[in-house]
C-alpha cells in the first residue's frame, strides 16, 4: 500500500508555515514542482524523516473550501491546547470522544481550512 499524502492550499506560504510548524511542531522545507506554477513545502515529523504532505500555493486553488478535511495525531497532554490558543486557530468542534482511538476537535487553521486533530490521551 502507499503512504497517504495531502495537500493544504493556502493563499500565503509565509503566515501558513509558521503557523503550521508551530501548532504540530513540524520539519517544513522547500520542495521542487517541475513545470508548474506551484510551491510546495514539505511536511514531516523531523529534518530527516520523509514528507507525508504539503503546504502548496497555486494560482486558482483557493483555501477554506473544505472538500478535505485532514487529521494530525496530537498528544493533550504535550500542551496541545496551549499551542491551539498561542497560534490563534478558532476551534469548531471542541474535543468530543471517538470511542477507543481517543479523542478528535476541529480547528480552522490561519486561513480558514477546518484540519482535525487526534488524540489518545
Amino acid at each position: 500500500m502507499a503512504s497517504p499524502w495531502f495537500e493544504i492550499y493556502v493563499a500565503s506560504l509565509e503566515n501558513s508555515i509558521p503557523f503550521y510548524r508551530e501548532l504540530l511542531h513540524l520539519s517544513i522545507t522547500p520542495m521542487m514542482a517541475d513545470g508548474e506554477d506551484l510551491t510546495l513545502f514539505a511536511l514531516a515529523d523531523s529534518e530527516t524523516s520523509a514528507p507525508f504532505g504539503a503546504l502548496c500555493h497555486k494560482k486558482g486553488f483557493d483555501p477554506g473550501r473544505n472538500s478535505t478535511i485532514v487529521y494530525f495525531e496530537v498528544s493533550r497532554e504535550a500542551g496541545i491546547d496551549d499551542r491551539i490558543k498561542s497560534v490563534g486557530a478558532h476551534i469548531i468542534r471542541p474535543w468530543w470522544s471517538i470511542g477507543d482511538a481517543g479523542f478528535a476537535t476541529l480547528i480552522n487553521d490561519n486561513e480558514g481550512n477546518v484540519i482535525g486533530l487526534i488524540s489518545q490521551d
